[in-house]
């Protein structure tokens, strides 16, 4: 059996006071996050930005399945898994409270309040998905078909990505639940479902 390691990655939560609210506004626009649709009235006054990681590394053995001869087709190989890391988590947490609000008033208790309430929803799915995703890596990595290749090489890309797209399913899922939780939060909304 291959073996696996699954590391979770639960990184700090920075918090950012120094901000105006354009530079918040602008770090919103630019995070290619998909966030709560907003009003004209929408002031940009606290967000939380989060980066996630699913990473998979594998490692194989290749088999020459026809060897090398001279003036044929370069030999074809037969790559099977041996080793599977998978690292999964929020690597980072950024939390903005605009420079508007001082630290201790109220203001900018209120914000940060539910700028923690966005970092709590981030976590929260990250120990909820997390031994989904490492149970899932454990069969998958049975379940690994042997591949051909024109090398070793390019039989474990094929093995790392057949991997990653498997549990990226369960990451996808764990990405919608979460833009559902923030609306919610957000827009007052009660969540769906």
């Amino acid at each position: 059996e291959p073996e696996v390691t699954f590391v979770l990655q639960t990184g700090p939560t920075t918090w950012h006071t120094a901000q105006t609210r354009d530079q918040i506004r602008a770090l919103r626009a630019n995070s290619g996050a998909r966030v709560a649709a907003v009003g004209p009235n929408w002031q940009s006054i606290g967000l939380t930005l989060a980066t996630f990681v699913l990473a998979v590394d594998v490692r194989v053995v290749a088999t020459p399945v026809s060897p090398a001869r001279a003036g044929s087709a370069p030999p074809e190989y037969c790559a099977r898994l041996i080793a599977a890391d998978v690292k999964f988590g929020a690597s980072r947490l950024d939390a903005y409270v605009t420079r508007d609000y001082r630290r201790g008033t109220c203001p900018h208790r209120v914000v940060r309040d539910h700028e923690e309430r966005h970092v709590a929803i981030y976590r929260a799915a990250v120990e909820r998905f997390a031994p989904l995703v490492e149970r899932r890596l454990q069969a998958a990595a049975r379940e690994l078909p042997l591949v051909r290749a024109a090398n070793a090489k390019a039989g474990a890309e094929r093995l790392r990505k057949i991997l990653h797209d498997d549990l990226s399913k369960i990451f996808d899922a764990m990405a919608r639940e979460m833009e559902t939780e923030n609306r919610a939060l957000d827009t007052g909304a009660p969540p769906l479902g």
